[in-house]
């Protein structure tokens, strides 16, 4: 799925998502938002995620949606952590 979510915004073939990869339209924010959640279910790409994030701050400055998605990521962090 991820995937496919980068080759419809238009992540290159190195797969480094940064503003300048990605083509801005209407649908690029919707899009990391759902990559953003998928990241989060998986929590196995801290980078990834946070590039993410990087990027829906950049198309939209102070969104609450990667404040939410970031602080929940922290949360699972800590979470999974704590049981080790």
């Amino acid at each position: 799925m991820c995937d496919d979510i980068f080759n419809l915004i238009g992540v290159g073939d190195d797969r480094k998502l940064q503003l300048d990869n990605i083509h801005i339209m209407d649908y690029a924010f919707p899009m990391l938002d759902i990559l953003a959640k998928a990241l989060l279910i998986t929590l196995g790409n801290d980078v990834g995620f946070r590039g993410v994030i990087k990027a829906m701050e950049k198309i939209i400055p102070y969104n609450s949606n990667s404040f939410y998605y970031e602080s929940l990521y922290d949360i699972y962090k800590f979470k999974s952590l704590a049981k080790e």
